[in-house]
């Protein structure tokens, strides 16, 4: 038989396994092995009955991603839908779930038990740069054995991971100095964009999208028990000579509020003085210069415990294909929809932007964050989409009141971040990062009486010079931030509105509702319906 391994591996598509690389290359010679033979399957009667094949290597992660896909010899049938992949985020460990088969899960001969994975994903404790891994500290793990070169997590390599139904990573190797509680893996968003490998997934018809941002909150937790028994499939990789192997209540601004009036046409409004202006050249970012000592990398969600997004008539059309189905799965949402959501929609009530900050040259302190390019617009009425939380976060808070006419970070008042309540964040702290290093920002925009879409942008201090940078999008262009009122509000802002908001707010409904099926949720089907629209105002009852 020769050298052997034994690891794991899952099912992405009908022919296509993704593993770990090291599972499937010959140190010896330098390259994969010609012939790898793999079982496909689980024991439990749910599942389709194993079967073995052979395949090759498709596909090997660049130098520091220890991953690898394999192409089988004949097509399998796959246990759940298509993969949807996801990105950790925020600072509140995640839920994890997963399938593997372990060394201390071994059975008669050269068998393996399958063994669950499960237990807590902390965001902070890895994979904020390009060579870092998620560390996976497991519920549930073997003793420490006695002979120190045992390694009781060895075949649990390649494994994949989820986190709320979506798979974020991938198992790569064990954590010997934690008495056998700790995993790492390589997050997804890391091998993802290779261009070798999306041409692969797109060959097995596969959408590749950019990993949602996955985020810990009270439904999370709650889905968390669900993920491996809906859409794990677990297989065993045998190689040749053998490899067997929050709306928040914005508290920030006591002042009194001004009426809700309905929006003219959308304008331009400046936020902060003249040099907040937006883009004032090429080469300027609100009348600073450009800075390149940066790279910041952003992901939105909502900061509360349910997600709604709305888009204006004009959007209609390009909504038409996921508004004709009957029920629009919520948990995972659609591709399709979450694009859109991320495009063209706005968020209602706030977004929060998790901000990720990297130091590429030299430390730099950052001196101010602030909304730029800020249009004021009407109420997005076309449709709306009501959905269980997608994500939350709370880290190194600030707050920014859109219907300020001149936003500033605030610190909260929740008791979420040291200092001063309510007073201006940069005035109280400030913010180094050093060359190497990153920081990780949650940045809140909040409003209850209009719409807004604006770009965002960081200043800061380098060299000592002034410098100031977009969040860009994945064009390299600034990207663009929308936030709206909801003629529905949250009841903890219902007080901060005039008599004349909520009658203003009563008139307003949106032409098409979706809302969650409340009858299917407590079966763990969680999907939209269509709703009347007309219950969905402040002028109705105070909504539902």
């Amino acid at each position: 038989m020769g050298y052997c391994m034994v690891g794991s591996g899952y099912l992405i598509a009908p022919r296509l396994v993704l593993t770990a690389r090291h599972l499937v290359f010959d140190r010896a010679r330098g390259h994969s092995w010609e012939r790898i033979q793999v079982e496909v399957g689980h024991p439990d009667e749910r599942y389709p009955p194993k079967r073995r094949c052979t395949a090759r290597v498709r596909w090997v992660g660049q130098p520091g991603r220890d991953v690898a896909v394999l192409e089988l010899d004949q097509q399998m049938k796959m246990a759940g839908k298509n993969v949807v992949w996801g990105r950790p985020s925020g600072t509140r460990a995640l839920d994890y779930n997963g399938m593997a088969f372990p060394l201390h899960a071994r059975g008669k001969g050269d068998s393996r038990f399958v063994e669950q994975l499960r237990g807590s994903l902390p965001p902070l404790a890895g994979g904020s740069g390009r060579d870092n891994l998620y560390v996976l500290d497991q519920k549930a793990f073997p003793d420490t054995p006695p002979r120190q070169d045992a390694r009781p997590w060895g075949g649990a390599s390649g494994a994949a991971v989820f986190c709320r139904r979506r798979l974020v990573g991938v198992v790569v190797s064990d954590g010997a100095s934690h008495s056998q509680r700790r995993l790492h893996a390589v997050p997804a968003h890391t091998f993802l964009e290779d261009p070798a490998l999306q041409e692969v997934l797109t060959e097995h018809g596969l959408t590749v999208s950019d990993p949602a941002p996955v985020l810990a909150d009270t439904e999370a937790r709650r889905w968390a028990g669900m993920i491996a028994a809906w859409t794990v499939l677990p297989l065993l990789v045998v190689g040749a000579v053998f490899a067997t192997f929050s709306l928040r209540d914005w508290r920030g601004d006591d002042r009194p509020q001004q009426p809700l009036t309905p929006s003219a046409a959308p304008r331009t409004e400046a936020s902060g003085g003249p040099a907040d202006q937006g883009i004032a050249a090429a080469n300027t970012v609100g009348g600073q210069p450009l800075g390149t000592r940066l790279k910041l990398t952003a992901s939105v969600s909502d900061p509360f415990e349910s997600m709604a997004a709305a888009f204006t008539e004009n959007d209609l059309d390009l909504l038409k294909d996921v508004m004709h189905k009957r029920e629009i799965p919520a948990a995972p949402m659609p591709q399709a929809l979450a694009r859109l959501i991320d495009t063209r929609g706005y968020l209602l009530h706030g977004a929060l932007v998790q901000l990720l900050v990297n130091g590429v040259d030299g430390d730099v302190e950052i001196t101010k964050i602030r909304p730029v390019s800020t249009k004021k617009e009407r109420l997005p009425l076309g449709a709306v989409f009501y959905l269980p939380s997608q994500g939350g976060g709370d880290v190194q808070p600030m707050d920014f009141d859109m219907d300020n006419p001149s936003p500033v970070a605030m610190i909260p008042s929740d008791g979420t971040s040291a200092g001063p309540a309510g007073k201006s964040f940069f005035e109280h702290r400030r913010i180094t990062v050093k060359q190497g290093e990153s920081e990780r920002l949650g940045l809140k925009f909040g409003t209850i009486k209009a719409a807004y879409e604006f770009k965002i942008a960081v200043n800061y201090m380098a060299g000592g010079k002034k410098y100031s940078q977009f969040i860009l999008d994945d064009s390299g262009r600034p990207r663009v931030f929308r936030i709206s009122a909801d003629p529905c509000p949250l009841p903890g802002v219902r007080n901060r509105l005039t008599p004349q908001d909520l009658r203003m707010l009563g008139t307003m409904h949106y032409r098409h509702v979706w809302d969650l099926d409340k009858q299917a949720a407590p079966q763990g089907l969680y999907q939209l319906i269509s709703v009347d629209p007309a219950n969905r105002a402040a002028g109705e009852s105070l909504c539902p």
